[in-house]
């Protein structure tokens, strides 16, 4: 069937212009107000839910962060390791087991610990409610270090202070 044809078939079949003469259509204009639509969208109730399984199903923060630190051998707590980021044992274990709110400073350096790519970085960071904005300096460096693979705190600081912006240890939460 072609294209005007199938057209053609939807207005009398589908009701749109009841009693109309289907030749006639095609020799006036239609306005968008005579056109009845039939209604597109679920019941508002069915798309919090579908919205709600969906936000199950995607994963919790720490969830993604335990998918990730398995992946390269970190899940075990290693002290040299993940003190060199001021993140404690106690504050990694309750991480990923989502029993902290994670600030945007500790999960910046959990990205650099695990050293993560920086799409794998705006994942973890949306999880959170947070992103790499374009806007912050401090994330635009960040982001610069992840895209270029450094993972050495000693480098990202000095670079960050250098532009006199924010260190990455400025928390305003507790570890």
């Amino acid at each position: 069937m072609m294209m005007k044809e199938a057209f053609m078939h939807y207005l009398q079949h589908e009701h749109i212009f009841p009693g109309e003469a289907p030749e006639l259509l095609s020799y006036r204009e239609i306005s968008y107000n005579e056109i009845a639509l039939p209604a597109q969208a679920p019941p508002p109730e069915l798309q919090l839910d579908d919205l709600l399984n969906q936000a199950k199903a995607s994963g919790t923060l720490g969830t993604y962060i335990r998918q990730l630190a398995l992946s390269r051998d970190m899940l075990t707590y290693r002290a040299a390791r993940f003190e060199s980021g001021q993140i404690s044992r106690d504050y990694w274990s309750r991480l990923l087991n989502d029993e902290v709110n994670a600030s945007k400073e500790k999960l910046l350096r959990v990205a650099v610990l695990l050293q993560l790519s920086c799409e794998e970085a705006e994942e973890m960071l949306e999880k959170a409610g947070y992103s790499l904005s374009p806007t912050i300096l401090r994330d635009v460096i960040v982001g610069y270090c992840l895209q270029r693979r450094i993972y050495d705190f000693a480098e990202i600081e000095e670079t960050l202070a250098d532009r006199e912006v924010q260190s990455l240890f400025n928390d305003r939460k507790g570890a």
